[in-house]
């Protein structure tokens, strides 16, 4: 599942970059992992690789719960770049999914 969207679902993963993590061009974005909780993204952008976890809105018991719900954050993620998500305001209110940053390239702190 994990290959099969990332060779097809690339377009979703940069406006999820772009709209949850505000990582406007990332150089490469990847699946990483995915389970009951969230997706995990490693993403490069530059000389740098980061990476980090987005939180499902509800917890999942099944692969094909998992698969919903990363739908509802591609859609949801189509929907903010669309200027869509406004319309909502029940769900506008909500904000956005917690995220959290877990890994940061070694190369930066060397940089700094």
């Amino acid at each position: 599942m994990i290959d099969k969207i990332n060779s097809e679902k690339q377009g979703e993963l940069l406006l999820l970059c772009k709209h949850f993590i505000q990582v406007e061009n990332p150089d490469k974005v990847k699946l990483s992992s995915i389970d009951r909780l969230g997706v995990d993204l490693r993403v490069k952008t530059g000389e740098y690789t980061d990476e980090y976890r987005i939180a499902f809105r509800y917890p999942v018991s099944s692969s094909e719960d998992a698969k919903s719900e990363l739908v509802k954050l591609f859609q949801e993620a189509w929907e903010r770049d669309n200027g869509f998500w406004q319309q909502y305001t029940d769900m506008a209110e909500e904000g956005l999914p917690i995220v959290s940053k877990y890994a940061e390239d070694i190369l930066r702190s060397a940089n700094k």
